[in-house]
């Protein structure tokens, strides 16, 4: 994620399985791997869900949308 922030602005497809982009959300929201709980907070995405950030240096991380699948509805 920081090498991502080091770079000029541009959009950036990361492509990767559920945990690692788990580590990457609670990484980016500031959430503690364990957050008091016996285990961490997970985010739950579908097979070829995906999630858009938007990151902006003078307010931060924003969630635009988390698991999208309705690219699936246009292959069906």
């Amino acid at each position: 994620v920081q090498s991502i922030l080091a770079r000029p602005p541009s959009n950036v497809l990361i492509v990767s399985h559920g945990a690692i982009l788990n580590a990457a959300l609670r990484s980016i929201l500031g959430i503690s791997p364990n957050y008091g709980q016996p285990r961490a907070p997970r985010f739950s995405f579908s097979n070829t869900g995906y999630a858009t950030l938007e990151y902006r240096p003078d307010k931060g991380w924003r969630i635009n949308g988390l698991n999208w699948t309705y690219h699936l509805k246009e292959v069906t």
